[in-house]
């Protein structure tokens, strides 16, 4: 819904794995979003992520695994990171960043 709410924004991900570039192509089009609303870039190293990353309005963290290292050099880059606080350690990562940060604003317990 914040893709269809902004029709300038694009949707940044990185291809990985190789084999769900078609299947998240497929999904965004069943939710009508174009083709180029999707950007879907190789891994890169951190001193090319970060070059990168000045190019984002907005870090949206993934909310089964947060992003971890990436949400990091998100946050060095300036960049909010928007995150879902889970059950597990694992998807509790960006919240813990946020908290740290003191930018609990910044994460949300439900996806509404």
């Amino acid at each position: 819904s914040i893709l269809q709410s902004e029709p300038t924004a694009v949707l940044w991900l990185v291809k990985f794995p190789p084999a769900s570039v078609p299947r998240i192509a497929n999904l965004a089009r069943a939710k009508g979003l174009a083709a180029s609303r999707l950007v879907f870039s190789a891994m890169a190293a951190e001193d090319e992520f970060l070059l990168m990353a000045f190019a984002a309005d907005a870090f949206l963290d993934t909310p089964r695994c947060n992003a971890h290292t990436t949400a990091v050099y998100s946050l060095w880059a300036g960049i909010p990171v928007l995150t879902l606080a889970g059950e597990r350690m694992v998807a509790r990562v960006g919240a813990s960043l946020a908290l740290a940060l003191r930018r609990p604003h910044a994460t949300s317990q439900s996806v509404s």
